[in-house]
C-alpha cells in the first residue's frame, strides 16, 4: 500500500499524463490545422496541373500530424510527428515570412530538446522556448518603434488579419470589421497583456 503512494516520475510512467508537452502537442495541432486549410485551398487550384496525389500530399501529410496530436497528445513519438511535419511542411510550402520562422524556431525547439525522459525533455523545451519568446519581444518592442508599424497599409499585423479574414469560411466578416485600421494598435494592446 505504501508503494502506491509515491509520486510516479514522468520518465517512468507507461501511460502519459497530462502535462505541459501534451498540452503544447494538442494546441500546435490546433494551430497548425490552420496550415491544412491554407494548404488545402492551394492544393485545390494546382490539383489539375499537378496531379492530385501530389497537390493534396502536404495537407494530408499535415492533417495526419494534426489528428494525432489532437487525439493522442501525451505520446512522445505524437509530438515529434507533429513537429518534424510542421517543420517540413513550413520550410517547403510556407511564405518564408517572420511568423513561419517563429513556427519553425518554436518546433526545432521541441526537436532539439528531446530526451526520452519526459519529464527532462518538457524541462529543456519550456526554458527553450522561454528564451525564445523573451527574445522575440525585445525585438518585437524594437519592431513596434518602427514608424511603420503604426501605418495600416504597411504594418504586418494589419496585412495578416487581412489574409485570415480573406479565408473563404471568414471572408463575410470582413466588410463587417469597421476597425481593422486599428488592427496595429489591438496587437499591441494584446501583446502587453501577455
Amino acid at each position: 500500500a505504501a508503494a502506491s503512494k509515491q509520486p510516479q516520475q514522468h520518465g517512468s510512467r507507461s501511460e502519459p499524463g497530462t502535462d505541459a508537452l501534451c498540452v503544447f502537442t494538442c494546441l500546435w495541432a490546433q494551430v497548425m490545422i490552420l496550415q491544412v486549410v491554407k494548404l488545402s485551398i492551394t492544393a485545390s487550384k494546382v490539383a489539375s496541373s499537378s496531379g492530385v496525389a501530389t497537390a493534396y500530399l502536404w495537407p494530408a501529410l499535415m492533417a495526419s500530424a494534426c489528428l494525432l496530436g489532437v487525439a493522442l497528445p501525451g505520446r512522445g513519438w505524437v509530438t515529434v510527428y507533429l513537429n518534424v511535419v510542421s517543420v517540413l511542411a513550413l520550410w517547403f510550402t510556407g511564405s518564408q515570412s517572420n511568423h513561419v520562422f517563429l513556427d519553425i524556431v518554436v518546433c526545432l525547439a521541441v526537436l532539439l530538446t528531446f530526451s526520452r525522459d519526459r519529464g527532462r525533455w518538457e524541462a529543456q523545451v519550456t526554458y527553450a522556448i522561454r528564451s525564445f519568446l523573451v527574445a522575440l519581444y525585445l525585438v518585437t518592442a524594437l519592431h513596434k518603434m518602427n514608424t511603420d508599424w503604426d501605418e495600416p497599409s504597411q504594418s504586418c499585423c494589419t496585412l495578416m488579419l487581412g489574409g485570415v479574414l480573406a479565408l473563404p469560411p471568414l471572408r463575410s466578416l470582413l466588410p463587417a470589421l469597421p476597425g481593422v485600421a486599428r488592427a496595429p494598435a489591438l496587437a499591441t494592446l494584446a501583446e502587453l497583456s501577455l
